[in-house]
């Protein structure tokens, strides 16, 4: 805490350690730019302390239907295991065959929100497919929806 204030780092995205190094290359690699971090959440905790960095809003982006549910239960473990830190966003695949399944299984796990990624999942914002994903926010009375647009053209 800093002047009485909260330091928040509100857009980090966490993976497994497994695939961590992996994703982050590819996210530099999809924006021609090299990643400061390796992804994980311990590094993001240590290099967050060493610069005095409070809490964090993470999330992760499904590539494929298939991904969603991994990557929501993820996300939520890491938030439940970082002790406050952490404030969780989910991510939904708007070609989900389950959309609806999808995102009530992001609100049992008790994210905050849906983080979608536009250039990387490979869609518009006003494409027709994310209609239903925006009205099941606007139903759930404010539930966010962050929009990372990224700056490539897709």
């Amino acid at each position: 805490m800093n002047n009485g204030y909260y330091i928040i780092d509100a857009h980090c995205h966490i993976y497994p350690a497994k695939i961590a190094a992996r994703a982050a290359a590819g996210i530099g690699t999809f924006y021609r730019t090299k990643s400061a971090c390796g992804g994980t959440a311990e590094e993001l905790l240590r290099r967050a302390d060493a610069c005095g960095i409070d809490r964090f809003i993470v999330e992760s982006v499904a590539t494929s239907a298939h991904q969603v549910r991994d990557i929501n239960e993820f996300i939520a473990a890491e938030v439940a295991a970082a002790g406050g830190r952490f404030f969780g966003l989910g991510t939904l695949y708007p070609d989900s065959p389950d959309l609806v399944g999808d995102y009530r299984h992001l609100r049992e796990l008790g994210l905050h929100g849906v983080k979608l990624h536009p250039d990387i999942q490979g869609f518009k914002i006003d494409d027709f497919r994310c209609l239903r994903i925006y009205r099941f926010s606007i139903q759930s009375f404010a539930h966010e929806i962050i929009l990372d647009i990224g700056n490539k053209v897709i």
